[in-house]
């Protein structure tokens, strides 16, 4: 999208973390959202449990940073894939899930706090029982 520079036919602002936000790009997205609270934000990250994680982190804080965690979160809201437009999807895209996948889906899918505020549970827990993934 960065390269396309999507920002020239839409006007936004383009925030490309490849991977897990660092405390700066959650800062600053943070910060956006409070100085332009009607400001929409979205993420959109792959259909898998990383790309499930990395929107967490952004959307309630990290783990890691104990009680700080939502000190930097912000209402972002999920751009992408759901679970119904696997239909829609080749065969050819969908791909095993990794021993560390499984991992990761293991981990939010035992998160009492991410039960609770989760839409999600029924996508993770496909990915469980079918061990697949979509990336593009």
């Amino acid at each position: 999208m960065a390269e396309d520079r999507l920002y020239n036919q839409l006007p936004c602002i383009l925030i490309t973390a490849k991977g897990y936000p660092d405390i700066a790009t959650r800062f600053i997205l943070h910060r956006l959202s409070q100085t332009f609270p009607n400001m929409p934000i979205f993420a959109l990250v792959d259909w898998n449990p990383a790309g499930l994680s990395i929107l967490c982190t952004y959307k309630y804080g990290s783990i890691s940073m104990g009680l700080e965690s939502y000190r930097y979160a912000c209402n972002v809201k999920w751009l992408g894939l759901r679970g119904d437009d696997l239909q829609l999807i080749p065969q050819s895209a969908f791909q095993e899930l990794k021993p560390r996948d499984l991992q990761i889906a293991k981990s939010l899918l035992s998160s009492k706090f991410l039960q609770v505020r989760l839409l999600f549970l029924n996508f993770q827990s496909m990915w469980c029982v079918e061990n697949i993934q979509v990336q593009f």
